[in-house]
């Protein structure tokens, strides 16, 4: 009945198969139905709301558009989850997974003051649009200075950039100065009902059709998790992939972000008997009076350097520099675990933002090597990452 499609019934209601669900006629659509009743049985009638007519259709719609948000509600429940809390308990129910919580972004902040000064937790800076603050207490040592991680007093996909963050909005005596030596990770927002609900979709999608896919499934749904990994040898033999010795019939995985244990007792629901499982990040579970250890990978950061080349003209924007950096950096960031790093792809990531200059030549390397053309191969549990210093931006023009 619900598929395929819109349906729809005239006047009453319209049903999409996207998230929108069952939608009944609006308040206005129901107070206008009693109106024009009330005017074909009574045609001189006042329907002022004042009047005792008025005042009866009022009751009605209100009371019928309490009636049927609470059928739209069950309905949409039903077949599609429903919206906010009602959504929350769907997806727990059917999958036994949660809505993933904003996650604060965070900077480093160095602080100049006078030793033994104590800064209290909440103690807030800003960029003249973004506010940080402090989580713990700290104090600056005898070198007159500090460096301490802040994070975002509300969260926003913002970012401020390095030597930006110079405004002390909490004045406390013996704080002279600070800065952001390097720019701020952007928060991330509450999933919203979209979000959840397609994630929920895919992930029972997931979980029914393949067992090491379900696996990965629901290691992702780990809270605190950000990215993960894995590979499967489903194999009589031996096999090495992308770095990794993995012996018959095992699953490898490696996992960012989440706490160990956390980890390693989703293992315990998700790993089928006789699984073998490589990794050095070893945590003992009890399953049924016995304890059996779960076996992962946490990522190794893999520290590159790129060289960029620009031309430059009159008009070109000053932060030139900075723009490609940002690029770069964000788009290193935002890449799974094990993923290679090619410079076609640097390329484009620089030439998306070439507003008024122009990308002349791209290099990539290892931070301990030379830069080239060539494509740097990541191991399964390795991770690229690039820092400000590491990305030399030159021009000519």
């Amino acid at each position: 009945m619900f598929s395929f499609g819109t349906q729809t019934n005239t006047n009453l209601w319209t049903f999409n198969d996207d998230k929108s669900g069952l939608q009944f006629s609006q308040t206005s659509d129901i107070e206008n139905a009693y109106k024009d009743l009330f005017k074909r049985i009574f045609p001189d009638i006042n329907l002022d709301p004042s009047t005792p007519a008025g005042q009866i259709i009022t009751y009605l719609t209100e009371q019928d558009t309490a009636t049927i948000q609470g059928i739209q509600d069950f309905v949409n429940y039903f077949f599609l989850g429903g919206s906010g809390q009602m959504l929350d308990l769907w997806a727990y129910n059917q999958y036994r997974i949660t809505r993933k919580s904003a996650v604060k972004g965070s900077v480093l902040i160095d602080i100049i003051g006078v030793p033994e000064t104590i800064i209290p937790s909440g103690f807030i800076v800003s960029n003249g649009e973004l506010q940080f603050e402090t989580y713990a207490e700290h104090t600056i040592g005898d070198s007159g200075n500090i460096q301490i991680q802040f994070q975002q007093v509300e969260v926003s996909e913002k970012i401020a950039l390095q030597n930006t963050i110079t405004q002390i909005i909490t004045k406390i005596d013996g704080v002279d100065s600070v800065n952001n030596p390097n720019s701020s990770t952007a928060g991330t927002l509450r999933e919203s009902d979209t979000q959840f609900y397609k994630r929920a979709l895919q992930y029972g999608s997931i979980y029914k059709n393949s067992s090491f896919a379900s696996i990965l499934a629901n290691i992702a749904n780990v809270s605190g998790v950000e990215k993960i990994s894995g590979y499967e040898n489903p194999t009589k033999s031996q096999v090495v992939y992308r770095g990794i010795t993995m012996e018959p019939h095992s699953i490898c995985v490696c996992v960012l972000g989440g706490s160990d244990l956390d980890i390693a007792t989703e293992f315990s629901y998700s790993k089928p008997p006789g699984c073998g499982m490589v990794g050095d990040t070893k945590v003992p579970v009890e399953v049924e009076g016995k304890e059996i250890t779960y076996s992962f990978y946490r990522p190794t950061l893999k520290a590159l350097k790129f060289e960029v080349s620009c031309v430059i003209y009159t008009n070109s924007p000053s932060s030139y520099q900075t723009i490609i950096k940002e690029a770069i950096k964000n788009y290193i960031n935002n890449l799974n675990i094990g993923v290679d790093i090619t410079q076609p792809s640097i390329s484009k990531v620089c030439e998306g933002v070439a507003n008024g200059f122009v990308i002349d030549s791209v290099k990539i390397g290892l931070k301990s090597g030379a830069v080239g053309w060539d494509t740097i191969a990541l191991n399964l549990n390795e991770m690229a990452s690039v820092s400000d210093s590491d990305i030399s931006v030159t021009s000519k023009g």
